[in-house]
């Protein structure tokens, strides 16, 4: 039997009227951008074909094997559901009069116009967009859209998204998706997918199970107390209060020493890969920073030596050019193709 997980309560299911995005409708022959075209067409053309409106660019993907994900989630792709029973979000824009017919509007006041009834007479939807549907529109509404403003002339597209595998389909897609459709042009120009950071074991960090860690704590360093304190403030459950504390005072002893930004940063670009995750281990910053103090003491002892000598180097531009010229005067291998 299904139940909340913060009340306890039995969860009943029950059928109730939802909003969607057709996803393959073909847009109106009127379109300025892409008439006849589906959301799902445009998306797919976005990645796979030149788009018309954004100058014969198309989105990359880096790694590149992650568009062949993209590609099969829009070729089986559903009707998008938009709305939320939520307390916090955009409402959804429909009003309803007494008798229950319904009207889509930017506004009460235009709604009132477009079904000839007061406004007083109309209710709003009570449901709200899905977060995804709000996000979406990040890139040119941002910019100022639906004006034509300078900052959407000059900084749409935008170079590089950067982001994880597990939103892919949540947001990368939904971005592409409105922007091209609103704008004609392309959100960005490239997606960087790189690795979701987890914890030692493997477990995806969550404020639930306890496991964050603050990169201000790894470089500034933090007591114990006040580890167990910030893991312990703000819980959904607070039943598991009790377990974050006790699995947190046994990992963390003495808290966590001072790192500094040097190392974590030295750390986390060793451990950049293109894999779908990374599991980051407190060891392996402790041995980078290990690694960066050598590599100041290496940069002080050079610099203690050199102070106060000319070393420019001197060089002999004859003898230079005649390795150049007999480098370049030698006939390639049998077999072999030269390569500039």
């Amino acid at each position: 039997m299904p139940r909340c997980g913060r009340s306890g309560e039995v969860i009943e299911p029950m059928l109730t009227d939802q909003w969607f995005v057709a996803m393959t409708k073909p847009a109106p022959a009127g379109h300025p951008h892409f008439p006849g075209k589906s959301f799902r067409d445009i998306c797919l053309d976005a990645v796979n074909a030149p788009v018309g409106d954004a100058g014969g660019e198309r989105i990359g993907f880096v790694p590149e094997h992650w568009t062949s994900t993209y590609n099969h989630w829009l070729e089986n792709v559903h009707d998008w559901c938009i709305s939320r029973q939520l307390w916090w979000g955009h409402r959804i824009p429909a009003w309803y009069d007494a008798a229950g017919n319904v009207v889509v509007a930017r506004n009460v006041e235009e709604a009132a116009r477009k079904s000839g009834k007061a406004a007083s007479e109309l209710t709003q939807d009570q449901d709200v967009l899905d977060t995804w549907f709000s996000s979406a529109l990040w890139c040119h509404s941002t910019l100022g859209w639906p004006h034509e403003t300078p900052e959407l002339r000059a900084f749409l597209p935008s170079s590089v998204l950067v982001t994880g595998f597990d939103i892919i389909f949540f947001w990368v897609v939904r971005m592409v998706m409105m922007t091209t459709y609103f704008t004609g042009k392309l959100p960005f120009r490239d997606v960087y997918i790189n690795s979701i950071v987890r914890d030692e074991e493997g477990q995806k960090m969550s404020k639930s199970k306890g496991n964050i860690l603050d990169p201000l704590d790894l470089i500034d360093g933090t007591d114990l107390e006040a580890l167990v304190q910030k893991r312990t403030t703000g819980l959904m459950l607070e039943k598991q209060r009790d377990s974050i504390e006790k699995r947190t005072r046994k990992q963390f002893p003495s808290g966590i020493p001072a790192f500094g930004a040097d190392a974590v940063r030295f750390t986390f670009a060793s451990l950049a890969t293109f894999g779908r995750t990374l599991n980051f281990d407190l060891s392996r910053c402790e041995g980078y920073r290990n690694f960066c103090n050598k590599l100041w003491n290496a940069t002080r002892f050079v610099l203690m030596n050199v102070q106060g000598k000319d070393h420019r180097a001197r060089r002999n531009a004859t003898s230079v050019d005649v390795v150049r010229r007999s480098l370049a005067a030698r006939p390639p291998a049998a077999g072999q193709a030269r390569h500039r």
